[in-house]
């Protein structure tokens, strides 16, 4: 717990001191002989904004859509009363953070090959969850663990390409993995890696590239028989076409 008081010369003047005090509950706001109040946490809609002025300073701060400010404020207790609200909101915050990504997550694992479709709804869902957190300021010296969550969802909601490539690939490894004998036996010879890897990817939309003989058929086939072993598809789904010309 954390108090923080207006100056005490403030009585001299027949003033009522405010002292703000910081508890796991929110902040609560105790006026001398007046009205005093609890602000939880869950209740602030923006991190607080320090007013420096000639001699005092004051923070200001939304409450659920309303607008907040303690006046008054010598200027290192206001700086220090600043980093302590942002540490407790942080605290929440990046709870909720961590609750959209395990959201994302649940959403990554369901999609199997992560299509480029299925990651633009994934980083408009993370810019949503984003747009509702209070961030960590820069000013503030926080722990990478504090901060970690906010920077992971970031990159979700900025579709980092770095991101997508790798989970793409542990999807590819752990696929070529689990389907090694399949793709070994679905034809006379073994699947090579790159048509393993043909077989795997799911892309919106797939095009495969390569010259007469070399196993264009094969992929086909493979991808099919990986489609249904996979569960990924049933046999009604699969329309397979092949096109030649008659000399």
């Amino acid at each position: 717990m954390s108090v923080f008081r207006q100056p005490w010369f403030f009585r001299l003047f027949a003033v009522r001191q405010l002292v703000c005090t910081i508890s796991d509950k929110g902040l609560f706001l105790d006026q001398k002989n007046g009205p005093s109040r609890l602000i939880k946490w869950e209740q602030f809609s923006s991190g607080p904004v320090r007013r420096g002025g000639l001699f005092f300073s004051r923070i200001e701060f939304t409450v659920e859509g309303r607008n907040e400010s303690i006046t008054w404020l010598g200027k290192s207790t206001s700086r220090d009363l600043r980093e302590h609200l942002y540490r407790r909101l942080i605290d929440v915050h990046r709870a909720r953070a961590k609750a959209s990504l395990s959201q994302v997550a649940s959403l990554v694992n369901k999609s199997g090959y992560l299509r480029t479709s299925q990651a633009q709804v994934i980083a408009q869902f993370a810019s949503s969850q984003k747009q509702r957190l209070i961030l960590p300021p820069r000013d503030v010296e926080l722990t990478k663990d504090k901060i970690q969550p906010f920077e992971d969802l970031q990159q979700w909601a900025e579709s980092d390409p770095a991101l997508i490539e790798q989970i793409r690939k542990d999807f590819v490894f752990a696929e070529l993995d689990q389907f090694n004998d399949l793709f070994d036996a679905v034809e006379s010879n073994p699947l090579t890696g790159k048509q393993r890897e043909a077989c795997v990817v799911d892309e919106d939309n797939n095009l495969v590239l390569a010259g007469a003989g070399t196993g264009k058929t094969s992929t086909m086939i493979g991808r099919a028989a990986y489609l249904l072993k996979s569960r990924r598809a049933v046999d009604a789904d699969i329309l397979m076409l092949a096109f030649g010309r008659n000399e």
